[in-house]
C-alpha cells in the first residue's frame, strides 16, 4: 500500500471513461475488472490509451463475467507465423529427446542451433528463461511439440536481449511439455515439474500480443497500465508463471521491461508526489508480489487473485492451483476432470472458512456439497484476508468451521426465496435469502427451511460484528456432538437486518395478491442466536 488512507485528491467514480472504452470495442469482462480496481483518474488515463490488440480479436461474444475471445477451439485451433507472408516449416524436438530429459528427473530446456531445436536437461542447471504466453495468440500446438521456425527465432532474439547475451536457453510450454501421455506419463510428469520450471528460470518473459505493440519508451506507469489491461492477467494459467518468477520481464515492442524496473521507476517519486493513477499502476505489479510469502492466507490468495480469470478449459483449474499452492500437481493431472477440484480441497491441511460462502455451482460429492467447483468468475466475490477467522478443517464427513448462527423456526411466507425472523435479544428484523438458484441449486419451495428438519444459518464473522449483511449458508442440523453441531449442507443464503424504515420499504415492494404486508408480519420467524465461537461440521 502506498497510501494508508483513501487518496486525498481521488475523483468520484465516473461512468464516462467506461463508456469511451466499451464504445472503442472494449471487452466486457475487461470493462468489470478495470472498475473494479481502478479509480476513476486511472479509468479516464486507460480510456485514452491507443487499443493494442494485436490480433484485432472481437469480443462481441464476451460477458462481464467471462472473456471469451481468449478461449480455445481444438478444432480450428493452429500456430501462427510471425507474419501473414511468412511460410517456414515447424520445428521441435523428438519424443525421445524430450523423454530423456523427464526419466532423469529434470526437465528439458531448448536451445535453436542451425535450424533445429536441441534439448538440454535441466538438471545441469543451466542459465535458462522461462516464456509465459496466451495460446490464443498462436504460440501454442495442440497436435505436436514444435512451432514454425520464424516464432522460435523471434523468441531466441528476445531472451537474448534480457540476458545481454549470456544465455540462450529457454523453456516454452509447446515445445518442451510432451503434448500428449504415453505409457509413462510423461506429460503428466513434466506438469508436475512446471513450479521447479518457472522457480529455477533466471527469468520469465511474458510475451502477449496487446503488449508486443506498444513501445518500450513509453512511461512507466502507461507500461505498467498496459499489463493491468492485457488479455495475459485475465487468464488463468499465467497466473502462477508471472507469481512464481524470480525476475519478471514483459516484451513490448522494441525491447523488454521488468516488472521490478517499472515499479522502481514510479516509486522514485516521493510518496507525496505520487498521483492516484500512479498509485493504481503499483497496485497491479502488488498482485503478483503478494505471492511470495503466502503462508498466512495462502488460499485466500490464490482465490482473490482467480477473480477475472478464465481457461479454455475448466479442468485446468485444480491443476494450475496445485502448482501454485505446491501441491501434488501430476496426481491432479492425472485425475479426472469433474474430480479435481475436491481432489485438490483434500490435499490442503487446511482451508478458508469463508470459502462456503462463495459463489458457483456445488462440487457433487458427498462431504464436499458446499463447495464451488470453481474459483474464477465469482460475481465479485473476495475472500477475506486478516480476519482473525479460524480455518477450516477437511475431514471425511466435511469441513469443520467455527461461525455464529441463527437456529431458525421458520413459518412459511408466501415469498418462499426469502425469510424473515426475529432473533432473541434483538429488535432488528433479519431478512434471509436464498442464492440456491443463482449457484444451480434449488428454490426453498424444494429445499428450504420450510421442509428440512432442524433448519439453521451459518453465519459469516460481519454480523458477529454488528455489521448488516453477510454471506452465510442454510444447513439441516442432524445431532449435536460434544458442542459440534453436525449438519447437512442445502444453499448459500445473504443475510441483511433490516431496519424498520428498510422493512417498510420491503413489504411495499413485495406488496401483490399472493405476499401481502400483514401476511407477512404475522409470519415472522423466531431464531434463536448462537455465538461466534459455535462448531459445525457441515457435509
Amino acid at each position: 500500500m502506498i497510501y494508508k488512507t483513501p487518496f486525498p485528491n481521488a475523483w468520484p467514480k465516473h461512468d464516462l471513461p467506461l463508456f469511451r472504452m466499451l464504445d472503442s470495442g472494449c471487452c466486457l469482462n475487461k470493462l468489470a475488472k478495470l472498475e473494479k480496481d481502478l479509480s476513476t483518474s486511472s479509468l479516464a488515463y486507460v480510456s485514452m490509451m491507443k487499443r493494442t490488440d494485436g490480433s484485432g480479436r472481437s469480443h462481441e461474444t464476451c460477458t462481464k463475467r467471462c472473456c471469451k475471445s481468449h478461449n480455445i477451439d481444438r478444432e480450428t485451433y493452429r500456430s501462427l507465423h510471425t507474419s501473414a507472408g511468412c511460410s517456414c516449416h515447424p520445428v521441435g524436438p523428438t519424443r525421445d529427446e524430450l523423454n530423456a530429459a523427464l526419466d532423469k528427473g529434470g526437465f528439458p530446456i531448448m536451445r535453436l542451433r542451425d535450424g533445429s531445436v536441441d534439448i538440454v536437461d535441466s538438471a545441469v542447471l543451466p542459465e535458462y528463461t522461462a516464456i509465459s504466453h496466451v495460446w490464443s495468440d498462436g504460440m501454442g500446438n495442440l497436435h505436436g511439440n514444435k512451432l514454425p521456425w520464424c516464432q522460435l527465432e523471434r523468441l531466441h532474439k528476445m531472451v537474448l536481449r534480457i540476458s545481454n547475451d549470456r544465455s540462450s536457453l529457454f523453456w516454452l510450454d509447446t515445445i518442451c511439455v510432451p503434448w500428449r501421455n504415453d505409457e509413462h506419463n510423461r506429460r503428466r510428469v513434466a506438469i508436475g515439474r512446471m513450479r521447479r520450471t518457472y522457480e529455477q528460470a533466471k527469468s520469465v518473459l511474458v510475451v502477449s500480443a496487446d503488449l508486443t505493440t506498444v513501445p518500450s519508451l513509453a512511461s512507466p506507469t502507461e507500461h505498467l497500465l498496459r499489463i493491468g489491461c492485457s488479455g495475459w492477467m485475465r487468464r488463468l494459467w499465467t497466473l502462477q508463471e508471472g507469481a512464481l518468477a524470480q525476475r519478471l520481464y514483459f516484451q513490448f515492442s522494441d525491447g523488454a521491461k521488468s516488472l521490478d524496473e517499472l515499479v522502481a521507476q514510479v516509486m522514485e517519486k516521493p510518496g507525496s508526489a505520487i498521483s492516484m493513477v500512479e498509485a493504481d499502476a503499483v497496485q497491479i505489479a502488488h498482485s503478483f508480489q503478494r505471492f511470495s510469502n503466502m503462508e498466512c492466507n495462502m488460499m485466500e490468495e490464490a482465490y482473490n487473485a482467480l477473480q477475472w480469470r478464465n481457461t479454455s478449459w475448466q479442468q485446468d483449474e485444480a491443476l494450475c492451483l496445485s502448482i501454485l499452492l505446491d501441491l501434488d500437481a501430476e496426481k491432479i493431472s492425472g485425475t479426472e476432470g469433474e474430480d479435481r477440484m475436491w481432489t485438490l480441497l483434500a490435499m490442503l491441511p487446511s482451508l478458508p472458512a469463508s470459502l462456503m460462502f462463495a459463489p458457483g455451482k456445488r462440487i457433487d460429492k458427498h462431504g464436499y456439497r458446499w463447495a464451488p467447483q470453481t474459483m474464477m468468475n465469482k460475481e465479485g466475490f473476495t475472500m477475506p484476508l486478516g480476519h482473525g477467522i479460524p480455518p477450516a478443517i477437511l475431514g471425511q464427513l466435511g469441513i469443520m468451521v467455527t461461525f455464529p448462527g441463527f437456529i431458525l423456526h421458520p413459518r412459511s411466507i408466501p415469498n418462499r426465496d426469502i425469510s424473515f425472523c426475529r432473533v432473541d435479544g434483538d429488535l432488528g428484523t433479519y431478512r434471509i435469502a436464498n442464492l440456491g438458484p443463482s449457484d444451480g441449486g434449488k428454490s426453498w419451495t424444494e429445499d428450504g427451511p420450510w421442509n428440512i428438519s432442524n433448519p439453521a444459518i451459518v453465519v459469516g464473522p460481519a454480523l458477529a460484528e454488528l455489521l448488516n449483511d453477510e454471506n452465510g449458508a442454510l444447513v439441516s442440523i442432524h445431532r449435536s456432538e460434544r458442542g459440534v453441531l453436525m449438519t447437512e449442507y442445502h444453499s448459500r443464503v445473504h443475510i441483511h437486518r433490516e431496519s424498520n424504515e428498510e422493512l417498510d420499504g420491503v413489504f411495499d415492494s413485495m406488496w401483490n395478491a399472493e405476499a401481502k404486508k400483514s401476511d407477512i408480519t404475522a409470519n415472522l420467524g423466531y431464531a434463536e442466536i448462537l455465538a461466534s465461537s459455535q462448531r459445525w461440521l457441515i457435509s
